[in-house]
């Protein structure tokens, strides 16, 4: 009888000792219906929205990357660097000649630095001949937007220039000055405003066909 219940005892043990450590330890989780009252996602569902969001984002990514590089018009690509790199560089050069002349509010400098910006983004309008991608485009947007701005500083200061001009009358200045500072000023307004057309154009361009695959 001893014998037998040893035996009995030994298989006992053997039994628990191969049984796996999930079966021996019991670990709480609170229940499904738990988690979802109090708005807590469970493991599964946290790795299935991170993986989707991450898969939505990169499908959207890559069917815009192909969208442009079948259907953007490089035709308005090069009309828009072109037109850009010319009202840059007048921008400066005309920048530049009142600097010289010491024109009304010579000391902004806005023709120069305004010119700057809009040769830069005519740069950037001419890269999306060769790099026609999502995020490229962004950066594209981002230039555009700020060469925008820029114009309307410019536009803003040449229009104040000639106001003063109007108020204040010097007697030392010359006929031809005189004409010289209004005719530059107004070809700066002319110039940022036939920039800002083109980067609000520019801009909705890009929107329409960057959002048209999302």
């Amino acid at each position: 009888m001893k014998e037998l219940t040893a035996t009995t005892s030994v298989i006992g043990t053997r039994q628990l000792v191969n049984q796996p450590l999930s079966a021996l330890t019991t670990v709480w989780t609170p229940p499904y219906s738990t988690l979802m009252e109090q708005g807590i996602p469970t493991f599964d569902e946290q790795s299935l929205l991170s993986n989707y969001s991450y898969s939505s984002m990169y499908k959207a990514e890559t069917l815009i990357n192909a969208h442009l590089k079948r259907n953007w018009n490089t035709c308005w690509s090069k009309i828009m660097a072109i037109s850009e790199l010319l009202i840059g560089l007048i921008s400066i050069i005309i920048g530049i000649l009142i600097v010289v002349f010491e024109l009304t509010l010579y000391q902004t400098g806005h023709g120069i630095w305004t010119g700057v910006t809009i040769f830069i983004a005519g740069i950037f309008a001419f890269l999306t001949l060769i790099n026609r991608r999502h995020r490229f485009f962004l950066v594209v947007s981002f230039v555009h937007i700020l060469a925008g701005l820029t114009s309307t500083a410019m536009i803003f200061v040449s229009v104040l220039g000639i106001t003063l001009k109007n108020t204040t009358s010097e007697v030392d200045q010359t006929t031809d000055i005189v004409k010289l500072d209004y005719g530059l000023h107004g070809v700066l307004i002319g110039l940022g405003l036939l920039e800002k057309i083109l980067c609000y154009t520019f801009l909705i361009t890009i929107i329409r066909h960057t959002h048209k695959m999302v």
